[in-house]
């Protein structure tokens, strides 16, 4: 299992295509059946989130699936391993890691330094204070934006993302992006790179963002 941010990070500097969807404890929920809402209450769980997400973790060369702690979320790591086993895995909070977030962030950023990004986010977030330039944006509801997801996907099919870094940051739509994107698309890169960049785009920080959600060594591997 991939826990150093790094080796994603080398494939953006030399331009090698992949993808990766974060799969946490709301994911892994709405694809156990639970009523309700996931990401935050952003998300209202159906049947329709539960499908797409289910195929989401299906195998495809270069897609990577972030798992969810079995220190934190112990249930939901053994749904996951039922599921799935351990091909292409990476720790799911590989980039909201508490204790490195800074560093992280810095990171990314200057792998990304020339390369062209297209976002898809919310309609509540301002893509023009982000540390990198955005050549296209695609907006989606900030709440329960899965019922665009057909959209979406036929917006991205519309237009030429080769060698381009598309990145996601709609809840757990952006965890079918990365797959059904990036299956029919293979000479772009996919990044769920969720609330990672929330500080900037939604003046909102959470926990990880300042170092407040508590320790976890499984988390915070290296």
């Amino acid at each position: 299992m991939i826990t150093d941010p790094n080796f994603f990070f080398d494939k953006i500097r030399i331009r090698e295509p992949f993808s990766i969807a974060r799969f946490n404890d709301g994911e892994m929920l709405a694809i156990e059946g639970a009523e309700g809402s996931v990401s935050r209450g952003a998300q209202k769980v159906d049947k329709a989130v539960s499908v797409y997400l289910t195929e989401s973790l299906l195998p495809l060369e270069d897609y990577w699936v972030g798992v969810p702690c079995r220190t934190c979320f112990p249930k939901q790591r053994q749904t996951f391993d039922s599921m799935c086993g351990n091909y292409n895995t990476f720790s799911a909070t590989i980039f909201t890691n508490n204790s490195r977030y800074k560093d992280i962030h810095d990171a990314m950023v200057e792998a990304l330094r020339g390369r062209e990004v297209i976002w898809i986010g919310g309609d509540d977030q301002d893509v023009r204070r982000l540390p990198f330039k955005i050549s296209t944006l695609l907006c989606a509801s900030s709440k329960n934006c899965f019922t665009q997801f057909n959209d979406t996907i036929h917006n991205i099919s519309e237009m030429d993302v080769k060698g381009k870094v598309v990145m996601s940051s709609c809840g757990p739509m952006s965890r079918a992006i990365s797959y059904f994107g990036f299956k029919y698309n293979q000479e772009a890169t996919f990044i769920d790179i969720g609330s990672f960049f929330d500080p900037v785009t939604r003046g909102v920080t959470h926990n990880y963002h300042l170092d407040k959600t508590g320790y976890c060594k499984e988390c915070n591997s290296e």
